[in-house]
């Protein structure tokens, strides 16, 4: 879904939503305003308690990106939803991501990473599994 709000500022934001998928593809079935998808990714936590978390294991990962411009860009875009796509796919999708992120892979980590290495993202949401969702978002 795009938009653009009128405030005092001029402000573009695009909502982009992409499913992680590890134990089966749901073919065509998205979120509305998303993007279909099936990719997974697995992970292991390393903390200073005793949790079952600390075995490798997969989610069905949701991913909400929100990003913002002050102008939309030539295209009449803040950001092209398949270039953001690609290259949060292309770092994550089908990966142990203790292997390929330098951090230990929490949800809120994962947050953070995606809205620190994605140009104009400001807020991202990153769901593990039904109920257990962390927000980070940029001040």
């Amino acid at each position: 879904m795009r938009s653009v709000y009128l405030d005092n500022i001029r402000w573009g934001t695009v909502l982009l939503v992409f499913l992680y998928h590890i134990c089966y593809l749901f073919n065509g079935v998205g979120v509305p305003g998303g993007i279909p998808g099936a990719e997974s990714a697995a992970h292991r936590l390393e903390l200073s308690y005793e949790s079952k978390c600390s075995a490798l294991h997969g989610h069905n990962w949701i991913v909400t990106v929100e990003c913002r411009a002050r102008e939309l860009n030539a295209d009449g875009m803040v950001a092209d939803f398949t270039h953001i796509k690609r290259r949060i796919t292309d770092a994550l999708d089908h990966k142990v991501l203790n292997d390929v992120l330098p951090f230990n892979p929490t949800a809120e980590n994962i947050a953070r990473w995606i809205v620190d290495t994605t140009p104009g993202c400001f807020r991202c949401e990153v769901m593990e599994s039904e109920g257990n969702c962390a927000i980070y978002e940029k001040d």
